[in-house]
């Protein structure tokens, strides 16, 4: 369900080959011809493996805005309560953080190509079944196997733009075109999911996927080689209690509202989410081969990075939610003006996720999240305080500063967890960075769903609601001031 974030379009070329004097040249340097044409081919920016890699991504991103902005027609199509709603919104988030770090592990035992490749078709299945549903559970169960999908393929993306790029110079501009398409994604949900809707109805924002994740399989094919496999094997157990944990926090989080906090199911489900979670620390610190390695978690800015990653995400994604039921039910806006609406939010974080590499150059990563954390703060405190109840334009103002508070801070924790993991553990650590961002995506839809049902009313809600998510972005912000201070988390981006 959710998904935000990230212009021209790149038509893939196949790769040029080199020109047989500059391949001679090579020969008489006394290297072979393949390894000539390689380092020729390597310090060329080729669009097919960039646009084949980033579809997947940007899908997964798009698919979290653009669900939110159709929530009230599916609600009212499918004759849904709240609850089955926050199901069809987190059901995704919660197949999607729960595997991501088993997503991870896939494409290191299997290879990032096929781990690629068996996500996108996935997900375009449980697009098929989201667009074929006749009832909430069916719909509940398709945003499932969505989420499965994504998580195949999410962490193996990066691995793949990591491989087919192997110019250093060459992979860091890869890298910020890949983080430019997937903001533009991000910062178009809104508008495309509104467009959609209002001209062809809530079942047309899953079909779009379809010839997407075709076209994404036949590009992988074409332009992205085998990818080395059987690296950093680890066993299921640590899989099955990350599972565990979230898939019994997401039950008695949604539900507990709605059933009451000491009702017999949800005190199970969290006591499983809480078992779940004391077995997954065991595993990782006793396994011989743990999911995330050891040379990750003795990194306290590595933990931490995620940490502010998963409160930041928390804050963002549930106050998009949030944001977007008020336009619609208080406010009384269609769906398209409803993403018309949410457009400036969304640009003003993609913009933001620009200045964010600029401010880190100049000083380190901590001053970008610190900053980002701090103008956020400020945007959610004036919201809370203000008397009645909130106009369209003040609204998108103070929201338009909320996010590109978030979109300041996004790219410096990026960057901090990848620095640290360095090229020989990128596949997992884009794993556990991307299952941190899902979980808050999944804690934070939960709460503002929470505060609505017992604040019916929205002038109480939008509020309170916002509090209690401003509480992540608080957290996020003292955590990057007490561990972000480390050298390799101060070191400027280039």
């Amino acid at each position: 369900m959710a998904s935000t974030r990230c212009n021209a379009a790149v038509l893939p070329q196949a790769v040029s080959q080199p020109s047989m004097p500059e391949t001679s040249a090579g020969l008489r340097a006394g290297k072979p011809a393949t390894t000539a044409m390689r380092e020729r081919s390597s310090s060329n920016l080729h669009a097919g493996p960039l646009v084949a890699v980033s579809i997947g991504f940007a899908m997964a991103v798009l698919d979290v805005t653009i669900v939110n902005v159709a929530a009230s027609h599916i609600q009212s199509a499918l004759h849904m309560d709240l609850r089955g709603l926050l199901w069809v919104v987190d059901g995704y988030t919660l197949a999607f953080a729960a595997l991501l770090l088993a997503g991870g592990g896939m494409a290191n035992r299997h290879g990032s190509r096929a781990a690629y490749l068996a996500g996108l078709f996935i997900f375009m299945l449980g697009s098929l079944f989201c667009a074929a549903s006749v009832e909430p559970g069916m719909l509940v169960g398709a945003r499932l196997l969505q989420g499965v999908g994504a998580a195949l393929f999410m962490p193996a993306s990066l691995g793949l733009l990591t491989q087919a790029y192997e110019d250093e110079a060459v992979r860091r501009k890869a890298v910020g075109i890949w983080t430019a398409i997937v903001s533009a994604a991000a910062a178009m949900g809104p508008f495309v999911g509104g467009a959609l809707v209002s001209a062809f109805g809530w079942r047309s924002i899953f079909w779009v996927n379809v010839p997407f994740s075709l076209l994404g399989i036949v590009l992988t094919l074409q332009y992205i080689r085998r990818s080395p496999t059987g690296r950093h094997e680890s066993g299921i157990a640590g899989h099955l209690s990350a599972i565990g944990a979230l898939s019994g926090l997401a039950y008695a989080l949604i539900n507990g509202v709605h059933e009451g906090w000491l009702s017999c199911d949800v005190l199970i489900a969290a006591g499983i989410s809480l078992l779940s979670a004391l077995a997954f620390v065991a595993h990782e610190r006793l396994a011989a081969k743990p999911i995330i390695p050891v040379a990750l978690r003795r990194q306290a800015h590595f933990s931490a990075a995620n940490g502010v990653g998963l409160l930041l995400c928390l804050a963002g994604y549930g106050q998009f939610f949030l944001v977007s039921l008020y336009l619609q039910q208080s406010l009384g806006l269609s769906a398209w003006y409803t993403g018309l609406s949410l457009l400036p939010l969304m640009v003003a974080g993609m913009l933001a996720n620009l200045a964010s590499a600029r401010i880190s150059s100049r000083y380190d990563l901590r001053a970008s999240m610190l900053l980002g954390a701090g103008v956020s703060i400020v945007a959610g405190v004036v919201l809370v305080a203000w008397p009645d109840d909130l106009p369209l334009f003040p609204l998108t103002a103070l929201m338009c500063l909320y996010y590109a508070g978030i979109g300041l801070a996004m790219p410096a924790m990026t960057a901090a967890i990848m620095q640290a993991a360095g090229r020989k553990h990128a596949n997992i650590a884009a794993a556990t960075l991307n299952a941190n961002r899902q979980s808050g995506v999944l804690i934070g839809v939960a709460l503002a769903g929470g505060a609505l049902h017992v604040l019916p009313a929205w002038h109480t809600a939008l509020p309170t609601a916002t509090a209690i998510l401003g509480t992540g972005l608080l957290l996020a912000f003292l955590l990057a001031w007490r561990y972000m201070g480390t050298p390799v988390a101060q070191k400027p981006i280039k």
